[in-house]
């Protein structure tokens, strides 16, 4: 966060300076400073002015001159630039002080000086070539290539040129030993389904004939016997591939104990006996809860079902023992004793006032504004 300077009035900031460095150098309106007089006002406001002053001096200074456009390189300078003299020179000036000549040409020329510096364009560096990115299709087609070219190869090396003919199996170890997807086991199957087809079809088309009419019809057997293994297998590999894969589950979102009780309704205070609830906060994940409905005189003391503890979703209590959870209507006379003794004592103490009560019933699970919590364990 960006820190804000504190203004000082004018008037208290002359009197510190004044008593550190004594009064500000003054002098007759006609009286032209000699360079002795002039050196000296300069160390005066040396001492007294931080570079922060300083610039402050001569941007006041050139606001006087109306010098609107060298203001605005002048916010681009760091304080760290600008020293005191800048400062002290632009202070005598407007105090109409008759200083050198040399002074006011100084100012001028140093204050260009640092407009130039620091207002130069700064070089623009160079875009380097940005290499798109390959999506996730364009991998995926490429993968589809890589291994089809494998499987042509493998045609090519042993049912074409040595004429044998591959287990049924091969196919399969081959896809695995490549870790291919089933994705693009399936795309593989597409890919050799039309060349199958063509093989399968040599008797009927003249020009299929025609074109291997090299080949005799158990080469013909043996070539579509490797494409039929090699689309039947892509095909039930995808299918394999799918039932063995695991989904992750969803990782379920965390509610804080904050936002469950955002809505929740209770009793805050029970003026009558003085008596605060227990922060609902707390009741998230606790192991008991003791509940006071002050309208109906009704204390509850409520367990937890297993190690999560007692839960609230809306204006309920869930994840409670009902079997173990009970609820006891108070007579007003032990009413007030019972209540405070459970509200300041600790588990024990609790536990003990509420089996002082004889008569029980089933446990009241919603909470509503007359509901005061009085423990939490």
């Amino acid at each position: 966060m960006a820190k804000h300077k504190r203004k000082v009035d004018k008037t208290k900031l002359k009197a510190i300076m004044d008593s550190a460095y004594g009064a500000e150098p003054t002098f007759p309106v006609d009286h032209e400073l000699n360079r002795v007089e002039y050196l000296g006002s300069l160390n005066w406001y040396a001492n007294a002015l931080s570079r922060e002053d300083s610039k402050d001096y001569v941007v006041e200074f050139l606001r006087q001159q109306k010098r609107l456009d060298d203001i605005k390189k002048l916010n681009k300078v760091s304080p760290g630039f600008i020293t005191t003299t800048y400062g002290g020179i632009a202070r005598m000036l407007m105090n109409n002080v008759r200083i050198p000549e040399t002074g006011a040409a100084w100012l001028n020329k140093n204050l260009q000086m640092l407009f130039e510096k620091h207002t130069m364009e700064e070089p623009k560096e160079e875009k380097k070539a940005v290499t798109p990115p390959v999506n996730i299709q364009t991998r995926i087609d490429a993968k589809v290539r890589s291994i089809a070219g494998e499987i042509d190869d493998l045609f090519e090396d042993t049912v074409w040129f040595n004429k044998a003919t591959l287990d049924s199996n091969s196919i399969y170890n081959f896809l695995h030993s490549k870790q291919v997807s089933g994705m693009v086991a399936e795309k593989i199957a597409t890919l050799f389904e039309p060349h199958l087809e063509e093989l399968k079809t040599i008797n009927s088309d003249p020009q299929l004939k025609e074109a291997y009419a090299k080949y005799s019809k158990a080469d013909i057997k043996r070539f579509i016997g490797f494409y039929q293994n090699v689309v039947d297998t892509c095909k039930n590999f995808n299918v394999n591939v799918k039932k063995m894969k695991v989904r992750k589950p969803r990782a379920k979102k965390v509610v804080t104990a904050t936002k469950k009780i955002e809505t929740f309704k209770y009793l805050k205070q029970y003026n009558p006996w003085q008596l605060a609830s227990v922060n609902p906060v707390k009741v998230v994940n606790a192991e008991q809860v003791y509940i006071y409905w002050t309208k109906y005189n009704c204390l509850t003391v409520l367990n937890a079902l297993d190690r999560g503890g007692i839960d609230i979703k809306g204006q309920s209590f869930i994840n409670i023992d009902e079997k173990t959870s009970f609820m006891k209507k108070l007579s007003p006379k032990q009413a007030e004793e019972i209540v405070k003794a459970i509200s300041s004592g600790g588990k024990r103490a609790a536990a003990k006032a509420f089996d002082s009560i004889e008569k029980t019933r089933p446990p009241q699970l919603r909470s509503n504004d007359v509901t005061l919590i009085l423990g939490v364990f």
